[in-house]
């Protein structure tokens, strides 16, 4: 009877043993597959970072363009103010608007005889 019983605990241990087995396969699959898909999360993370970085870089390239394109913008602001001052001033001293006017004319005709020049060729 001992025998019997023996045999019966040990096959139900048997068992036991071997659904441990099956649960500790399962697990050594499920482990791999987190291990794949923290991998493939790992390389998304840093493709991220490097976009990043490259978005981080052409936004203080384009920053610095901006800046530099103030400056010159600053510069010519800077320079159509000095020459209106001037036009004004030739206006007031030059007995008003009639030497403007000549220059103009003059600027003009130039131009137009320049044209028809290059026209007839």
């Amino acid at each position: 009877r001992d025998n019997g019983r023996a045999e019966l605990l040990g096959d139900a241990a048997a068992r036991r043993g071997e659904d441990v087995r099956v649960e500790m396969a399962d697990e050594d699959r499920g482990v791999g597959i987190n291990d794949h898909q923290l991998q493939v999360l790992g390389e998304k993370v840093a493709t991220i970072k490097n976009l990043s970085s490259a978005i981080h870089n052409d936004v203080q390239e384009q920053l610095s363009f901006l800046d530099e394109m103030q400056l010159r913008l600053g510069q010519t602001t800077d320079s159509l103010r000095a020459t209106t001052s001037k036009l004004q001033d030739l206006i007031n001293e030059g007995g008003g608007n009639m030497p403007l006017c000549y220059l103009v004319l003059f600027i003009t005709f130039i131009f137009l005889v320049l044209y028809y020049l290059t026209k007839s060729k």
